[in-house]
C-alpha cells in the first residue's frame, strides 16, 4: 500500500467504472475488473458482467479519458 494518498480529490475511478469494481476507496474487487476478466482470468467471463462490459476487450481506463 502507499503511504501517501495520491488520488487527493480525485474519484474517477470509483464514479467511472462500469462493472463497479471498487468497493470502497482504494478497494478493488478483482473479480470484477474488466482487465482482470479479459487478460488474467482462466475460464469464462461471468454473465451478470458481459453487459456492462460493453465492448472493451483490454480494460476500460474509463477513468482516464
Amino acid at each position: 500500500p502507499f503511504e501517501t494518498d495520491h488520488c487527493g480529490s480525485c474519484s474517477a475511478c470509483l464514479d467511472l467504472c462500469p462493472t463497479d469494481a471498487f468497493v470502497g476507496s482504494h478497494k478493488l474487487d478483482a473479480r470484477r475488473c474488466i482487465s482482470y476478466l479479459t487478460i488474467e482470468l482462466k475460464g469464462s467471463i461471468p454473465e451478470e458482467l458481459r453487459p456492462l462490459m460493453g465492448n472493451r476487450v483490454f480494460g476500460c481506463d474509463d477513468c482516464q479519458l
